[in-house]
Parts: C-alpha cells; sequence; structure tokens
C-alpha cells in the first residue's frame, strides 16, 4: 500500500464478514500493527495492544488510531488487512508518507455534505492534512446517520509534486438500512412501539449512527425499566434489529415526609409539624402515561393539592399532552385554583419544548376591610382571574436521573397572559366620598385589567469528584411582572425541596434567585451522604415598605436505600437579613421513597 490511491476507510474499517461479533459483548484482545518508514512518530504508534469490552469497540479503538495518523499528515495511511477470532482482533496499518498540504477535489459529494467553511473555500482549496480528515470526516458522518453505516471514502486521481498533492475525493456508499424489529429480552413491562418511539429508532427509518450512540443513556434514564446487559444490533438485508435487555424496574412511588420545626406563631415555642404524601404513578399501560398526586400540608392551616397526568407521544407522533391542577389555601386568607393544560414536543428521551395554556383565579377566605379605611390601598390579598399562554423546556443529560453523578439538568419557563382584579363584594362595600362629591371604592381607582409576564429556571450541574464523589451546583430562580402584585400572588419557597433551613413554603416573594452548593459521597447507587449550603434573594413588593432580604442555610444529610424504599434525612440551620442562626430554630426533615 505504497500510493495515496489506497482505500481511507471511516466508519467500519473491518469486512463485513466480522460483523456478527459486533453485536456480542464480550472482551476482545485488539493488537495493532504498523508498517512504516522513518517518518512516524512517536515510536510508540508502531506497537499496540489493548483489551477492548467488544468487538465494537476494538473497531472503533482501530478508527482512531488511523485518524491519528490521518491528521498528522499520513493521508496514505490505511488498512492493508485484518484478522479476528473469538477473542481476539488483528490489525495491519500502514502508516505511509507525511504529506504537509493537500489539493482536494470533490465533484460528485453534495454540498450539505462538506464542511461550511471548506465550500466557502472554494472546491478544490489547498488544505493542511487536517483539513482533509475533516472533509472526509464530515461526508462519512452524513452517510452513517442516512442510513448507509458501512461508507467509506478514498482517495485517487493522485498527482505528488514533492510533499504536496492533488487529489480527489470518492464516496462508496455501501448498502442502505432501514431499521426493522425491536425484541425485548427480559421482564420489563413496556410496549416495543413505545421504545420504538422513545429511542427513535421507528421501523422504516433510516439507520443513524448517532442515534444508536444514544440508545444506553436513554433507557437508563427510563424509571421503569433496568438494563441488564448492553443492547445488541443485528444487520442483515437491509435491515438492523435491535436486541434489547430489560427488566422491569419499581417505580410506581409513594413517599412522604414529616418536617418539625419550633413554631414562629406559637408563645409557648411549640413544635410546628408539616408534611407532604406523593404519589406517582409511571408507565400506565405499558406506554408511559403518568399520573401524579403530591398534596402538603405547611405553616398553620395551610395545604397545597398538586394534580397532573402525561400522555407521550399521541397518535404515533413526538406529540404528547399534559394536565395540571393546583390548589393552594393559606391559613385563613385565600384559595388558589389554578389549572392548565399543554402539548409537548419531544426531543429525545425525556427532553422536551412544551406550549400551554393555563387559567387561574384566586377567593378570598377573609376579606381585610380595615386596611382600606386605614390607608385607602388594595388589601395583600384580593380576588384575581389570570389567563395566560407559555412555553418551556426541560432538558436532562444526567447520568443517572435517581442519584446523578456526572451531567446537567435544566428546566425553564416563560408565559404572558391577561390578568382582571376581581370585585369582592366585602371590599367593594367600603366607599367614602371622592373630590366630586360622589361615593367610590377601591376599584374605582384602579385599572382593574392589564398584562402580566412571569419566568422561573431551574439548573443544577453535577460534576465528578474523585472516586463516588460528585459537587452539585444549582441555579433557580423566578419573576412576576405585574401591575398590581398582591400576596397571593406570590412565589413561596422554604423546606426540604427547595430552601434548606427554613420553613417548608414560608419565604414569599415577587422575584427570587436563589443557589445551592452541594457535595454528595454516594456509597452505593441510589444513596448518598452530602453536605449542603443553600441561599436565596428574595424581593417582595406587596409589604409596605419594598422589601428585600438574603436567606441562607447550611446543614448535612444522609439518603439511604433499604429495600425497595429510600430513606431521607435532612439537618438544617438557616438564617435571614441581620437576624443570624439560631440553633433552637434548626429544621429536621425526615422522608421515606416507596416504590411499589
Amino acid at each position: 500500500m505504497s500510493t495515496l490511491g489506497k482505500i481511507l476507510t471511516v466508519g467500519f474499517l473491518i469486512n463485513l464478514s466480522v460483523l456478527s461479533y459486533g453485536s456480542t459483548r464480550i472482551p476482545f484482545k485488539l493488537f495493532i500493527h504498523y508498517s512504516a518508514n522513518g517518518e512516524v512518530s512517536p515510536r510508540s504508534l508502531l506497537k499496540y495492544d489493548s483489551l477492548q469490552n467488544s468487538m465494537v469497540e476494538a473497531l472503533e479503538e482501530a478508527q482512531q488510531k488511523l485518524r491519528i495518523l490521518w491528521r498528522t499528515g499520513h493521508l496514505s495511511a490505511g488498512i492493508d488487512s485484518t484478522h479476528a477470532d473469538s477473542a481476539s482482533l488483528h490489525v495491519w496499518i500502514y502508516c505511509g508518507r507525511k504529506y504537509r498540504v493537500s489539493y482536494l477535489n470533490t465533484d460528485g459529494i453534495p454540498d450539505d455534505w462538506l464542511p461550511g467553511w471548506f465550500l466557502r473555500k472554494g472546491k478544490g482549496a489547498k488544505l493542511a492534512p487536517d483539513g482533509v480528515w475533516r472533509v472526509a470526516e464530515r461526508i462519512l458522518d452524513r452517510s452513517e446517520n442516512t442510513g448507509r453505516p458501512f461508507a467509506s471514502v478514498r482517495i485517487d486521481s493522485v498527482r505528488t509534486e514533492g510533499a504536496d498533492i492533488h487529489a480527489a475525493v470518492r464516496l462508496n456508499q455501501g448498502p442502505l438500512y432501514l431499521y426493522d424489529s425491536i425484541e425485548i429480552y427480559g421482564d420489563a413491562n413496556v410496549s416495543d412501539r413505545f421504545l420504538s418511539y422513545y429511542l427513535n429508532i421507528r421501523k422504516g427509518d433510516l439507520y443513524s449512527e448517532n442515534t444508536i450512540r444514544r440508545i444506553q443513556r436513554k433507557l437508563s434514564q427510563l424509571p421503569f425499566v433496568r438494563v441488564t446487559q448492553p443492547s445488541r444490533i443485528f444487520f442483515g438485508e437491509g435491515k438492523v434489529r435491535f436486541h434489547l435487555f430489560l427488566e422491569e424496574k419499581k417505580s410506581d412511588r409513594f413517599d412522604g415526609i414529616v418536617g418539625f420545626a419550633p413554631n414562629s406563631e406559637s408563645v409557648n415555642n411549640e413544635l410546628l409539624v408539616t408534611g407532604e404524601v406523593h404519589v406517582e404513578l409511571q408507565n400506565l399501560f405499558r406506554r408511559g402515561v403518568g399520573f401524579s398526586t403530591h398534596w402538603r400540608s405547611f405553616l398553620t392551616q395551610s395545604q397545597e393539592l398538586d394534580l397532573s397526568a402525561v400522555v407521550p407521544y399521541v397518535f404515533a407522533t413526538n406529540i404528547g399532552v399534559d394536565g395540571d391542577l393546583n390548589l393552594l389555601k393559606l391559613d385563613t386568607s385565600f384559595l388558589n385554583l389554578q389549572s392548565g393544560i399543554g402539548a409537548r414536543f419531544i426531543l429525545e428521551g425525556t427532553d422536551h419544548v412544551r406550549v400551554y395554556y393555563r387559567s387561574k383565579s384566586t377567593t378570598l377566605i377573609t376579606s381585610d376591610t380595615a386596611s382600606i379605611r386605614s390607608s385607602r390601598r388594595l388589601p395583600e390579598n384580593n380576588p384575581v382571574r389570570v389567563l395566560s399562554y407559555g412555553c418551556d423546556i426541560h432538558l436532562n443529560k444526567l447520568d443517572y436521573r435517581f442519584n446523578p453523578r456526572s451531567g446537567f439538568e435544566l428546566s425553564m419557563d416563560a408565559n404572558i397572559g391577561s390578568r382582571r382584579i376581581q370585585r369582592d363584594a366585602k371590599i367593594d362595600a367600603v366607599q367614602w366620598v371622592n373630590e366630586q362629591g360622589s361615593l367610590t371604592s377601591i376599584y374605582d381607582l384602579l385599572d382593574l385589567r392589564s398584562i402580566q409576564f412571569q419566568y422561573q429556571y431551574d439548573l443544577k450541574i453535577f460534576i465528578p469528584m474523585r472516586v463516588k464523589s460528585a459537587l452539585m451546583v444549582q441555579a433557580t430562580g423566578m419573576q412576576l411582572f405585574a401591575q398590581e402584585v398582591l400576596r397571593n400572588d406570590l412565589y413561596r419557597i422554604g423546606g426540604a425541596r427547595s430552601l434548606r433551613g427554613f420553613d417548608e413554603r414560608s419565604l414569599e416573594g415577587h422575584l427570587i434567585h436563589g443557589g445551592t452548593l452541594e457535595y454528595r459521597y454516594l456509597f452505593s447507587r441510589d444513596a448518598n451522604f452530602h453536605l449542603f449550603g443553600n441561599a436565596a434573594y428574595i424581593e417582595n413588593s406587596v409589604r409596605q415598605p419594598y422589601s428585600s432580604d438574603l436567606a441562607y442555610g447550611f446543614g448535612a444529610g444522609v439518603r439511604l436505600q433499604v429495600g425497595t424504599s429510600l430513606l431521607n434525612f435532612d439537618y438544617a440551620l438557616g438564617a435571614i437579613g441581620d437576624l443570624g442562626i439560631q440553633f433552637n430554630r434548626a429544621k429536621v426533615h425526615f422522608g421515606v421513597i416507596n416504590y411499589l
């Protein structure tokens, strides 16, 4: 193999006759033998062997070594021969001469298959050796992701002038492959139809190398299955078949958290008992349909109920529909009722973009008429009705959703809507004589109709540290823009799921930005010990005068796995403003997550 006209193969470099080994996952010993002249460096390239997990990984490693040669100017490098058996793979690579600059002609290659910078230079422009590699890589990437995984690129019409070469690139696309079927091995209670949409390997679609690379990660994100073996892929007669090894994983959950904290409203320093119950059902009807209900009791005489449901892949498309209902009762002040319906476009796995319509209304339990008589201002709580339209996006790139060590998770939400302040009969009955000598109420002085806008975001990043350790960095925030902000409009945070070190949902504001820094030591797949610090900047325009505070907390906790249940325990201290840490107001949260 002494000329540049030898075949350059990117993709699967080995003869199709050994592809059957690629579907197994037994250890393979890879041996690479180089034949080279004195221009090759470093010398360590001339001898190489390694242990790989499978034939597929051995092939990828051989490709990587060939890419190194190409990128360093050995453009005539290629595979001379191969030999494979059940336990090893031998690859003989010819290194060839090192070239400095190439003049590459790409006639016959579609323009959209070429890098943009190459087209801007013009076909046939002079390239550095790594430029030739990037052109070949882009061409083969397009082939591998449009149904032709065994495509190859070759260089011909070669003319050399010293260390410079003039050549043309040619593409051999190879056979076309389409997805055919999925077979599930194991007791996983999930339909192959759902998996075909979730994994984006629908029957009749073109084979895509990018899709195949993401199968294992996407399967690991499903809460109701466990991967027991790596998936196997079989090629034959233009069709691709998949064998998935999955077993059922308990994912329907029932969990509760009980919190004990000093009651700030009690003169006897009695304990305030708070709690919540979360029931979540997943994979209903074997189609990934989900339903959840979440009830919590917080503060004094305050409760909240959340209901939600989602149906993915409606009418065999990437569209899902969902609905939600929220009911909030805050002590004896007001009752909020919020409902919405949405449609989500599923990007990949659990990632999606969603549009929705939402309705929110407030009913007063107690009407504050005394404040109107003294200040002639609208009370903190007042009936309001908001109809809004919004969009949110959710991305999950965690390595393991239940106890991650690396990756990130991002949620963003924004909506805009019409807002109408409703007239409460008792408040409207408080009237006085205005400057014109007629009776008027507080509502007559207000513009009852307006536009409101709000946004929320939540970003978690997990950074692996040493063995079994990780650092979690979280940034979260929310803000409401409205002409008249009422107390029943405010966001509420605090407690085990938002800002540890404070009573459940005890902090209110129309603007909240916060962050968390948490160190985790993972002593099993689902268990960890953690140290944390969290803080939030809060503004509240309802209070008079306008207030802003910095709240912060810190502590430690543990999450333990006991059978199919998870036990959570957190101890936290918190402070707000200039009050400082008060050890007699420490917060203890204990909860159980029970998978059914």
